[in-house]
């Protein structure tokens, strides 16, 4: 997720200042959504691939669990495999999305030959194809490659080859499929007789196929493995298993990490809501950047428990309110529904409780409820509401061509302070606070445009360079930067301007498009 969200905001498009949020990223669909909830893990940072620890090499594939402990399947050791019953498709799907998951196309792939999964696209890292003849005719001439490039090496197998030249091209590839039959199965067995030694091997569901390990299957637990091979260890382990169309959001997910798509995803709905107004505000939340509450000038964090300011945080991000099962299901995705309630009062309990000791108003009650829906009291200021309030007014005098609308600009500018909840690591802030990074830029890029149309260049300038501050990874304002780094005579500062763009994206393993290659191009080259 952190890759796709790098490779999103690195294309994004800048658009006119608007209010509202999206709770929802366009490569995140509900099943994602529902496991990154599950997930718990802190959001990654630029050269942080995830919170897992990488596998020891790229054949170590998580396939199942025994006894509450996850078992790790070296496939180059295991030799070609044969998964037989009910579950066999669907341990093959989770063995493919856990391979892919682990590595980058770099270090492994999986070909799919015929239907296992529902019609995703390729991408880096994945090959589909319905032409068994050609899979195999194109496997056999791979093999034979490798095979040649081991040999000339000097060195024993494809692990020692990759161990001396980490910088190749030749991934572990795992050839997987649920619909050849046993004819077709011998022979991708028989191209790849050698195939542990030169990194590649097969994987497919079906009946019992001569030359491959029998992996067979009751009830999703693997009941035996013939003939005795380094597999026998899995007799006992309980597979996982991935339905194909569950599947299809997880794959979505890696395409969108790996590759741009020819065509944008669906935009998420935008929640446009309005700030709860307050007579007398008793509470100042502070929400751009690090997450502060106040109360007569001073910060409360002596006895407020963490999921109580999560759960305040929440609804000041739901002013509109919510229905108590939807403030359960995101912030205890992991307990049923009543346990979830229960949780859910002993929050709100500890949050009135120190709110009111601070505040001096015995009857706060912090979140009230409406009918079946929950809302904050109008007791908060908050800087966000602020921030959105400015976005509306700008929205507005935009569209007025109001005079004041440099000046507009500059005032919502200032109210973004810092990312959403900068140091909170709660996944379903992440949506927003990707959104609302976005917003911002959109409204540094209007100002600098103001500010150039008014022949302020420098003004300019510095409107973008705030703008890459806010999100280093949008592609689109470097270029700007360049060229008005071109129009003061400046060829190298641009220069420095692509040299940032280049080792910011780079964190992430992605490059600058040819688009802004041409440019840099264009700008810095040195004169014939």
């Amino acid at each position: 997720m952190t890759r796709a969200r790098a490779r999103y905001r690195r294309r994004r498009q800048v658009g006119p200042p608007a209010p509202g949020l999206r709770h929802e990223e366009p490569f995140a669909g509900p099943v994602v959504r529902r496991l990154d909830l599950f997930s718990g893990a802190r959001p990654a940072g630029p050269g942080r691939k995830g919170s897992r620890t990488p596998a020891p090499r790229a054949d170590a594939v998580a396939v199942g669990e025994r006894d509450g402990n996850e078992v790790v399947l070296r496939l180059s050791e295991s030799g070609h495999l044969n998964l037989e019953g009910p579950a066999a498709r669907s341990a093959l799907r989770s063995l493919v999305i856990s391979l892919l998951m682990a590595n980058p196309p770099t270090a492994a792939g999986a070909i799919v030959i015929g239907e296992l999964f529902a019609d995703t696209p390729a991408f880096p890292g994945l090959g589909r194809s319905r032409d068994t003849a050609a899979v195999l005719k194109g496997v056999q001439a791979e093999a034979a490659r490798r095979s040649k490039a081991i040999a000339e090496a000097g060195v024993p197998d494809f692990w020692a080859f990759r161990a001396g030249r980490p910088d190749e091209l030749m991934p572990f590839l795992v050839l997987t499929s649920a619909t050849l039959d046993a004819t077709e199965a011998s022979r991708l067995a028989e191209t790849i007789e050698d195939g542990a030694r030169v990194g590649m091997v097969a994987v497919v569901a079906g009946p019992p196929v001569e030359g491959f390990t029998q992996v067979r299957l009751r009830g999703g637990r693997v009941e035996s493995v013939a003939p005795n091979t380094n597999t026998t260890d899995l007799v006992g382990t309980r597979l996982f298993t991935f339905e194909r169309d569950p599947a299809s959001p997880l794959l979505e997910l890696l395409a969108a990490a790996r590759s741009d798509p020819a065509q944008e995803p669906p935009i998420a709905p935008v929640s446009r809501f309005t700030a709860i107004a307050a007579d007398t505000a008793l509470v100042r939340v502070n929400m751009l950047g690090a997450y502060r509450i106040e109360a007569r000038g001073k910060e409360v964090r002596a006895g407020l428990r963490g999921k109580a300011k999560e759960l305040l945080a929440f609804y000041l991000l739901h002013p509109e309110g919510t229905t108590l099962e939807q403030a359960t299901e995101t912030l205890w995705p992991e307990v049923d529904g009543r346990r979830g309630s229960e949780w859910f009062w002993t929050a709100l309990g500890n949050l009135r409780s120190r709110l009111r000791t601070v505040t001096g108003d015995p009857d706060l009650k912090v979140i009230e409820r409406e009918g079946d829906q929950y809302k904050v009291e109008p007791v908060f200021e908050v800087d966000l509401w602020e921030f959105e309030g400015a976005l509306a007014r700008a929205e507005a005098a935009a569209s007025s061509e109001n005079h004041d609308w440099p000046d507009q600009l500059q005032d919502t500018a200032d109210l973004y302070t810092g990312d959403l909840l900068a140091t909170a690591g709660w996944p379903w802030v992440r949506a927003c606070r990707e959104d609302l990074r976005g917003r911002a830029v959109d409204v540094l890029v209007s100002l600098a445009g103001a500010r150039g149309r008014a022949g302020e260049v420098k003004a300019a300038l510095a409107a973008l360079e705030r703008a890459i501050e806010v999100d280093p990874l949008a592609e689109q304002l470097y270029r700007r930067v360049m060229r008005l780094h071109a129009k003061l005579s400046q060829p190298d500062q641009a220069d420095a301007a692509f040299k940032s763009l280049v080792g910011r994206l780079g964190e992430f393993d992605l490059r600058p498009s040819p688009e802004s290659e041409k440019l840099h191009t264009e700008l810095c080259a040195a004169p014939s």
